[in-house]
């Protein structure tokens, strides 16, 4: 029974669970129902950093080493959730939009904005690899455009990557 307790951690300011399998429902019957809502996915390790918040040019260190990144997918709100835990404290808590878009600025460096959590992260890679696995998850990810629109809002138009760049971003549309 300790190593089940032990399989799981409740983080508070997150509200769901950070781990990688399910608690026992006979540990606590009223985690089953919250345990359903989100649903790991993939996850990897990564340096989580966050932009300067005053020069907006530079990254501080959110994470002491390489931890655990996960997406986890929210059926009831039909939604990803990128979620990185350090110790009891979320580095990264982000709910990836359809206007989100992840950009790899170097070999094993990449980036994304969340205008919700008001900040840009950043996650470091040991290998190109790893960074390109994400990328793909990311881009799984990603909700459809919306669709509804009003009759008398302008016609928008649809991004599209120059050529030279579809092999270093992850574009919407």
């Amino acid at each position: 029974m300790v190593s089940q307790l032990q399989a799981f951690v409740v983080v508070p300011s997150l509200g769901q669970y950070a781990n990688t399998s399910p608690p026992s429902t006979t540990l606590n019957p009223l985690h089953s129902q919250e345990w359903k809502k989100e649903q790991p996915i993939f996850s990897c390790k990564a340096h989580v950093f966050h932009i300067d918040p005053k020069t907006k040019r530079s990254w501080i260190p959110a994470s002491s080493s390489a931890v655990s990144v996960s997406f986890f997918y929210d059926s009831t709100r039909q939604l990803y959730r990128i979620i990185s835990v350090e110790g009891t404290k979320a580095v990264i808590n982000s709910t990836i939009t359809p206007n989100m878009m992840f950009t790899k600025t170097s070999q094993k460096f990449g980036q994304w904005s969340d205008m919700r959590a008001n900040t840009v992260y950043g996650l470091g890679f040991s290998t190109e690899a790893e960074l390109n696995k994400f990328i793909e998850k990311f881009q799984e990810a990603l909700p459809p455009p919306r669709r509804h629109r009003s009759p008398h809002a302008p016609r928008s138009r649809t991004r599209q990557p120059p050529t030279s760049m579809l092999s270093h971003q992850v574009w919407t549309t």
